[in-house]
């Protein structure tokens, strides 16, 4: 009984990835028109769905014409309000966190610097300050990020701004 309900999971599963790959299929190759058989305009729709939701290779093996990045919807539609409220919050958290992330190194970095001054192992007192210098590097490089993360905030204010005169 179990391998019968295994044997038809299975099936059912294959049965909806081959509808998936035509329905990516028919989103690339139908067009939009006023004499388009609803099963092909349901497919297309389907179809951009899926697409959107597949990693980039992949929906570019399955015949997509366009690849679902972080940030964008499916091609032809605006992000909603709603979406870019929500994005606008969730940059402004980690901008939040990543510059309290820079300044909690920074207050402390006075500190580590004395501690690995106190060892007394010449060998272990360069790895620890190789591993400083990492951490700088790391921090450097998150003042940059921190610096693209609020020209994205800028971008996604404008949007909803442009969203909302609309």
């Amino acid at each position: 009984m179990r391998t019968k309900r295994l044997i038809i999971a299975v099936l059912v599963g294959a049965l909806c990835l081959v509808i998936g790959v035509a329905s990516v299929a028919l989103a690339n190759r139908s067009t939009e028109g006023a004499g388009e058989v609803p099963a092909l305009r349901w497919g297309r729709q389907m179809g951009k769905r899926m697409a959107a939701c597949m990693p980039g290779r992949l929906s570019r093996a399955l015949g997509a014409g366009f690849v679902r990045r972080p940030g964008e919807d499916v091609r032809g539609l605006e992000p909603s309000q709603e979406r870019l409220e929500m994005a606008i919050e969730r940059v402004t958290e980690n901008i939040e966190r990543l510059t309290e992330r820079l300044e909690t190194f920074q207050s402390k970095l006075p500190e580590y610097e004395a501690r690995i001054a106190e060892i007394e192992d010449e060998t272990l007192r360069e790895f620890a300050q190789r591993r400083l210098d990492i951490l700088r590097q790391q921090y450097e490089l998150g003042e940059d990020r921190l610096a693209i993360m609020r020209q994205r905030l800028g971008l996604l204010q404008d949007q909803l701004d442009y969203a909302k005169s609309r």
